[in-house]
């Protein structure tokens, strides 16, 4: 009978440690796609919520240093505490300089500075061409921890979004980080820098992705197409850059707002007489006899709001009689299979096409409208950002609390202008990271990327990871 007992309780032992030792569910998807990815020594892919040391560390950040098309070069051993190879080729490639006096600490478990430390000496030593801002304008409530050797890695890896704080935007520098946590930190850094192009969702994320807040409240100044060609409208007209990187004036027309379409079209406000025109293949053609202040596409429709009345108008993209959608004041439409959506002064209104039947999704101060990806985005009479999720009856979430100028979605995140400054800040909530002093004029994405216009009429692709600006007219 004893023996039965402990056949069993050591079978039930057996059972429980691969549960424990495999990653936790949050972590399990990012996990399996690092080691499928090439970013995980064999020596941790066991034991995830273990505190990693720093040569275990060290031999994952060369996985990723080697992924990113670093050389590993022979050099002598610095340190008189480890034998590791991978150590002495991470020292080589400058990206260890040890503990002092020919120590490295292998067996220390590694702090979070001293993670973000590696991580970013990984991308200089690996990408040498790549943008690093000389300073950083992101700040935690437990900077003063940080030492100052740390400061500009842990800031450039959390500005990546690589490295995020806790609920209280707090670093941590000094804890330490398990095994899973340090997978995830290595495989967030290299899908930053190992993206690839996405033609789905490119072509379904347009309207909303390349056409978001600045684009539908001011009109888009550079947009990526269906085509994935890039159109700049400026002071010269409208300017279409191919991907290889040649450059075409479409019109010489100055454009108060730009909606580039398939098949070599740009419909655009023309800023002389507020009417909007197609321009294809050097031809140009009015659609509309109304003036416009905004407008988007749509399949073959062509929705705009009157510059006069704020009413809403829908037209066909090859021109004719347009026909009133809905009385003004209202926000730019959102059409979204057979249903269009809009705000009016009393709320978001949900009109159905077929029967032209009306109700409220939310009744309410709403200004800024924006959808995406099934969600409402929108401030109130304070500035406060909201969203809300397309269900009657749901309540919106504040996402910014107060004093929003203007935003921008794009890809998880918003960019928005407050006080001043200009800040991201993830949908989730993880990160609000102050971006530095804000001085254009707009602001509209595409996916990943912000367009910026300065005072000047200069316009910048920005990236808000890296804050590289690349000029573009």
């Amino acid at each position: 009978m004893i023996k039965r007992v402990l056949s069993l309780v050591f079978a039930l032992l057996l059972l429980a440690v691969p549960a424990l030792a495999a990653p936790s569910p949050w972590a399990e998807v990012e996990v399996a796609n690092a080691i499928k990815a090439g970013l995980v020594p064999e020596r941790i892919q066991d034991n995830y919520q273990q505190a990693i040391t720093r040569e275990e560390f060290c031999e994952a950040v060369m996985l990723l240093y080697e992924s990113f098309g670093g050389k590993v070069s022979v050099t002598e051993n610095p340190f008189a505490d480890t034998q590791n190879p991978k150590v002495a080729a991470a020292y080589g490639a400058k990206i260890v300089e040890g503990m002092g006096e020919g120590l490295f600490a292998p067996e220390n478990n590694i702090t979070r500075q001293e993670i973000c430390t590696m991580l970013k000496r990984c991308v200089v030593s690996a990408k040498p061409e790549t943008f690093i801002a000389d300073s950083f304008p992101n700040s935690f409530p437990d900077e003063a921890d940080i030492a100052d050797w740390a400061i500009d890695g842990v800031k450039y890896i959390n500005m990546l979004e690589v490295m995020l704080g806790d609920d209280a935007a707090r670093i941590n520098p000094l804890q330490n980080t398990t095994r899973e946590q340090a997978i995830l930190l290595i495989y967030r850094l290299y899908n930053d820098f190992t993206e690839t192009f996405d033609w789905i969702s490119a072509y379904y994320g347009f309207v909303t992705s390349g056409n978001t807040s600045s684009n539908m409240l001011g009109g888009s100044f550079a947009v990526v197409a269906l085509d994935n060609a890039l159109y700049i409208s400026d002071a010269n007209g409208i300017t279409v850059v191919s991907e290889s990187g040649e450059s075409k004036l479409v019109t010489s027309s100055r454009a108060l707002a730009i909606y580039p379409d398939t098949n070599n079209k740009v419909f655009y406000i023309s800023a002389d007489d507020g009417k909007i025109y197609v321009s294809e293949n050097g031809t140009e053609k009015a659609i509309t006899n109304e003036k416009a202040d905004k407008f988007l596409i749509s399949g073959n429709k062509l929705y705009f709001r009157g510059t006069d009345d704020k009413a809403l108008y829908c037209v066909s993209t090859d021109g004719g009689q347009s026909e009133k959608t809905a009385e003004g004041p209202c926000s730019m439409p959102i059409p979204s299979g057979s249903t269009l959506y809009y705000s009016d002064k009393s709320g978001i209104v949900s009109k159905d096409n077929k029967t032209g039947d009306t109700t409220y999704v939310y009744e309410g101060t709403v200004n800024d409208l924006v959808y995406e990806n099934s969600t409402f985005f929108f401030t109130d009479g304070n500035g406060v950002l909201y969203t809300l999720t397309n269900t009657q009856g749901n309540s919106p979430k504040v996402l910014v609390s107060g004093s929003v100028e203007k935003y921008c979605v794009y890809e998880n995140a918003v960019i928005y202008v407050s006080g001043g400054s200009i800040y991201k800040r993830d949908l989730n909530k993880r990160f609000n990271i102050k971006l530095g002093e804000y001085q254009g004029e707009s602001f509209n994405s595409y996916k990943d990327t912000v367009y910026m216009k300065d005072l000047n009429g200069k316009i910048f692709k920005f990236n808000p990871k890296t804050l590289e600006k690349t000029p573009l007219n």
